[in-house]
This record gives structure tokens, sequence and C-alpha cells, in this order.
């Protein structure tokens, strides 16, 4: 988190996880070959519903330090519902910054949610691919003389009879 005058919690990640390991040039190459050499979905299976397989191996994974929120370990997410579970797992950030600035006494002076779409190299379909948090907090300031306060001494007056 990173914080500073007016605290702003770093944006919280949700990208699709990747399990295998980064590709070297000959590993591009051919499977770059190998997806040329498949036959794509066309717009008519896309519609029938069928996923292809880099959709169906799409793992998503929470990478934020965040500790109650969902995907912490990776998930799969059909790319039709991608846009609502992402969303839903974005506004779990919103709760979780709203009752952690309550619980410091701060403001909550901005949130906003971003959802990152993606295009499938395979079938092309669009999906959700990420969310972004951000939230805005403001500390109460406490003025060291107030003066609103300092006029009111002495204005009430308690009676014994």
């Amino acid at each position: 988190m990173i914080l500073s005058a007016l605290s702003v919690s770093s944006p919280y990640q949700y990208q699709p996880y990747n399990f295998q390991s980064t590709p070297t040039a000959e590993a591009s190459t051919s499977k770059s070959s190998e997806i040329s050499t498949e036959a794509n979905l066309s717009s008519k299976e896309i519609q029938s519903g069928e996923i292809c397989q880099t959709c169906k191996e799409r793992k998503y994974q929470d990478g934020s330090d965040d500790p109650s929120v969902s995907f912490k370990a990776a998930g799969h997410i059909d790319p039709d519902d991608s846009a609502a579970v992402v969303k839903s797992h974005e506004m779990e950030h919103v709760a979780n910054e709203q009752a952690s600035a309550k619980s410091k006494d701060k403001d909550v002076i901005s949130q906003s949610v971003s959802l990152q779409t993606s295009v499938c190299p395979e079938c092309g379909r669009t999906y959700v691919s990420g969310g972004t948090t951000k939230t805005t907090t403001k500390s109460e300031t406490t003025l060291p003389f107030n003066f609103y306060k300092s006029n009111l001494k002495g204005n009430n007056v308690n009676e014994l009879v």
C-alpha cells in the first residue's frame, strides 16, 4: 500500500494467471505455428457456446495483499462470466477498503473500479482479463487550536439551586 498525505492504496491487480514459464524464441515460433495450423473457431462456433483450449485453460489469480478476497489461489473463470466475476471480486476490494478506512478514522474521498479487456488470440473472443480498484482516503485533520470550541467556553452554565 502506498501512503502519502492523501493516502492512495495501491491498485489491486486481478490478472489472468499463466502457469507456463516464459517461452523462449523457439517455443514462441512453434506455438504460433500450432495456432495457425489449428482450425480457429468460427463465429458460429463461438455463438454456439464452444470454448477454445486457451479460454478453457485461462486462470485468474488475485495479486493484491488483501487476504480476505476471492481468487487468492488461481482459478478458472468462464469467458462469458468473466465480467460479472471480476466486477464482483473488485467490489470485495471496495468494501474492504471502506471498512479499513472507517476503522482508521479516515474519510473515503473516491473509489474507482476499472476492468481490462483482452481478445483471445486463438478464437478472437473478447473477455475481461483483469480489474483494478483505486481508493483515495483522507485522514481527519485536527487543528492545534479550534476557534469554534474556544468561543464556546463559558457559554454553558450549570446551576444548582
